[in-house]
């Protein structure tokens, strides 16, 4: 609730800025929290909450209201009293702390879960004692940005533990809170007027760190859907029978969807990693989920000429949840996403910036490896609009000779059909099964039982991009 407030009065004022109720809901979230980490008996958030938070909350409402001249004579007989009851939970605390290791909630395999909570809260310990004492040199509450870059990474680690062991009430809280480090860090570079915020070659860093993050909890996370226990057992059933060309699932051969490039990247990760979900069946994901981010950016930069939209346009999409959630999940989503903004990216580059045969090949070979991905989906996304915008446009009417158009359809058609070619003749009914079951009556009728209300899907994507939704709307 604090970060919320203090975002509002940032987006008000158009700058980083923060209240002086961002200091009273610091002290009553500090004390419901601690009372709550005893309760449920984690040593991690007791740490967090315990470690001298509201005292610096204090020492930052006193500089504010000395700052303002407005601070009463009976502000350090308050400040004494609720400093009395902060540390009476903090002996609470203390006093039935060496049975919480024996009574609480999680088991900390390896220490491993454990290091990276307290890590995490050590993170969001330093940006209050960074926050502090740069307040005292200054002599007047304030906020370096170093604070928003600890509370960038202690959020992030954070949000790992809280998913690691299961608390909601901090996963909540620590998903909301990145993206509001995000947009204060935004403001303080419009304010400063700071050159480039990712370059190039700083945005491939941050991917990179992204790349990690992605991957940190994978070793924990169960197969948490049936989309990703399927997908992960055809998968190793197809590394262990060493047939790569029919997915069998349970034994039994399952045609719902091709198996490339989805099952035999999940197999490449199993053979090279084991079988797990850290780099088993998700490591290839987040490749692709990284690439993805990539492209993104590749494509905005190309649209927009500037950088400022290149990175923002990275940022959003990898702090939005929906994003965040099909990276992880063992299935086809993340991989025809790629395909997608890829085959995007060459199409935008034949019709806005270099036409070449080059790019015609390319769009070839992504819009095939999106069939085999997911059949015709691929085409939702980019032929069907771009054919669409050619009735009326003529800048894309013209973007193609016939010669490159024949040369992308014949790459498509080399790169997609042997596979279905192959099934289909030693398969007897596999190709009404195609063409009917998977195709027609996939989007016609609801056998598959997996038709929505219209309004579903736009409830999903506002629902999963909040805030970036709200300036979605506003740009309209």
């Amino acid at each position: 609730m604090r970060f919320i407030i203090q975002w509002l009065f940032t987006e008000k004022y158009k700058k980083s800025a923060v209240p002086v109720s961002f200091w009273y809901f610091s002290l009553i979230g500090s004390f419901m929290l601690l009372t709550y980490a005893i309760l449920i008996k984690d040593p991690i958030f007791i740490l967090g909450q315990s470690t001298g938070g509201a005292i610096i909350y204090l020492r930052n409402l006193s500089l504010v209201y000395k700052e303002r001249g407005t601070r009463d004579k009976h502000f350090n007989l308050k400040m004494v009293f609720v400093l009395l009851i902060y540390f009476s939970l903090v002996a609470i605390a203390a006093i039935y702390y060496p049975d919480i290791p024996r009574k609480a909630k999680v088991s900390y395999t390896g220490g491993m879960i454990f290091a990276i909570g307290l890590v995490a809260q050590i993170m969001f310990f330093l940006r209050f004692l960074v926050q502090w004492l740069y307040s005292e040199k200054v002599k007047r509450s304030a906020f370096p940005v170093a604070f928003w870059y600890f509370s960038m990474v202690g959020s992030f680690l954070l949000l790992i533990y809280s998913v690691l062991v299961h608390d909601a009430v901090f996963i909540a809280g620590q998903s909301v809170g990145l993206l509001i480090y995000f947009r204060n860090l935004y403001f303080i570079r419009l304010e400063k007027k700071i050159s480039k915020c990712l370059t190039e070659k700083n945005s491939i860093i941050f991917l990179a760190v992204y790349f990690v993050f992605l991957l940190i909890p994978a070793y924990w996370l169960p197969l948490f859907e049936t989309t990703d226990a399927r997908y992960a057992e055809i998968s190793r059933e197809m590394l262990a029978s060493g047939n790569f060309l029919e997915p069998y699932y349970n034994g039994i051969k399952h045609f719902h969807k091709p198996p490339a490039p989805p099952y035999w990247f999940n197999a490449l990760g199993m053979q090279i990693f084991g079988v797990n979900g850290f780099g088993g069946v998700r490591f290839f994901g987040s490749v692709a989920a990284i690439l993805t981010l990539y492209v993104t950016r590749k494509i905005a930069y190309l649209l927009s000429n500037d950088d400022e939209i290149a990175d923002t346009s990275v940022i959003v999409l990898s702090a939005s949840v929906l994003f965040l959630i099909v990276s992880r999940v063992v299935s086809t989503d993340i991989y025809l996403a790629l395909l997608t903004v890829l085959t995007l990216y060459h199409m935008f580059k034949q019709i806005y910036s270099d036409k070449s045969m080059m790019n015609a090949v390319l769009i070839g070979v992504y819009l095939g490896l999106g069939f085999m991905t997911k059949g015709p989906t691929i085409f939702v996304f980019t032929l069907i609009p771009f054919l669409i915008i050619s009735i009326f446009d003529r800048q894309h009417k013209k973007s193609f000779s016939f010669t490159q158009f024949l040369v992308c359809i014949l790459v498509f058609l080399a790169v997609a059909l042997p596979w279905y070619v192959y099934v289909v003749n030693v398969n007897e009914g596999l190709l009404n099964y195609f063409l009917k079951d998977q195709t027609v009556e996939r989007v016609a009728t609801d056998k598959f039982a997996r038709s929505k209300p219209f309004y579903f899907f736009f409830a999903v994507f506002f629902l999963t991009f909040i805030p970036w939704v709200f300036y979605f709307f506003q740009k309209l």
